[in-house]
């Protein structure tokens, strides 16, 4: 059996992507995003048991992951440099979780602009 690891499943995209998946035959897990120590770490939870917080070693028996990140900081009232490091650091938190899975498939995904708040393009010469 396939198992689905989701980030962003609080928000647009994600939410549906969870309903669509919740009917078939996957295993589903949510990550969530949260700071210790002024450390950017993602908690997994089983959709199933929402109240709790797979351990490390819960998280290496997970079978054949597929990670699915949705997640994205877009708040109107955010600025730019805060809405840029979040997303770095999920990204890193995200390859932190795959260093411990065994063969994981990554699907990178956003509904920025489903919000209307699409911001100004950031290159590599933007000022952050």
């Amino acid at each position: 059996m396939e198992s689905l690891l989701i980030s962003g499943v609080n928000g647009y995209l994600g939410k549906y992507i969870f309903e669509f998946f919740a009917k078939l035959s996957f295993k589903i897990y949510f990550l969530k995003r949260y700071s210790s120590d002024k450390k950017f770490k993602l908690k997994v939870i089983n959709a199933n048991f929402p109240e709790k917080v797979l351990s490390r070693e819960e998280i290496l028996k997970i079978k054949n992951p597929i990670i699915i990140n949705c997640a994205s900081a877009t708040p109107s009232n955010s600025i730019k440099k805060e809405i840029f490091n979040n997303n770095v650091n999920l990204s890193l938190a995200i390859i932190e979780l795959i260093k411990l899975l065994k063969d994981p498939k990554l699907i990178n995904i956003s509904s920025q602009d489903a919000y209307g708040q699409n911001l100004k393009q950031l290159n590599d010469k933007s000022a952050i």
